[in-house]
């Protein structure tokens, strides 16, 4: 797993401990995640965007406080190591928002270079994400 992968993967885990609590997350409740990584390394000496992840984020509870889900989402990634101290949450509430997010991680995937690409999702026909 990359870097990049394992860094998301630690703030889903702590994430979903803050929104299903222990006991929920040993029962297998954790948050749904699909999304990609842009930027490079070397950033600063070509003049590129520095690394960075964006991330759909899904599976919370309905009755879950919005508030308090951006309060948790919010701190947890700036308290992560690809956190730079920034982090900008949006509310996809309708069909129209989550496509174009779509087709914003479609214009960035490379099929060869699927590591970019990060998901804990398993997609099945009745699922809703």
């Amino acid at each position: 797993m990359s870097k990049a992968g394992k860094n998301v993967s630690r703030f889903i885990e702590r994430s979903s401990r803050d929104v299903f609590g222990r006991s929920g997350v040993r029962k297998g409740r954790k948050l749904k995640f699909a999304g990609f990584v842009e930027g490079a390394s070397n950033a600063a000496v070509l003049g590129l965007k520095r690394f960075h992840v964006h991330l759909c984020i899904g599976g919370v509870p309905f009755d879950f406080n919005n508030d308090d889900l951006q309060e948790i989402l919010e701190s947890r990634w700036l308290a992560s190591e690809w956190g730079y101290n920034e982090v900008d949450i949006q509310s996809l509430d309708d069909l129209a928002q989550k496509k174009k997010w779509i087709g914003y991680c479609a214009k960035n995937f490379n099929p060869s270079e699927t590591e970019r690409f990060l998901t804990n999702v398993r997609f099945e026909h009745n699922d809703r994400f």
